[in-house]
């Protein structure tokens, strides 16, 4: 089973750290909210497969942590189109 190290984020403020996941592929979105789920220092928020839904997203739930695993081509292509949200 995976274990994930937390930073100070989760002990300092005695909340989990919020993950927005960013995925292009189905499977492996479900498989990485499925391990998270089992960890008490995480709660994903959400599941964006896309730039412009991340960016939504974030936007909405203003995660911790942003893993992006959209295909690099793609994930350029989106982002170009769409302001920092920032």
């Amino acid at each position: 089973m995976a274990h994930f190290e937390t930073d100070s984020t989760a002990e300092a403020t005695g909340s989990p750290v919020q993950v927005l996941i960013v995925q292009d592929h189905a499977l492996l979105a479900a498989e990485l909210s499925r391990v998270l789920a089992k960890e008490a220092d995480f709660v994903v928020v959400g599941v964006s497969s896309t730039g412009a839904d991340a960016l939504k997203a974030t936007r909405e739930h203003q995660p911790d942590v942003v893993p992006d695993g959209l295909q690099t081509a793609r994930h350029e292509r989106t982002v170009g189109r769409h302001p920092d949200p920032g």
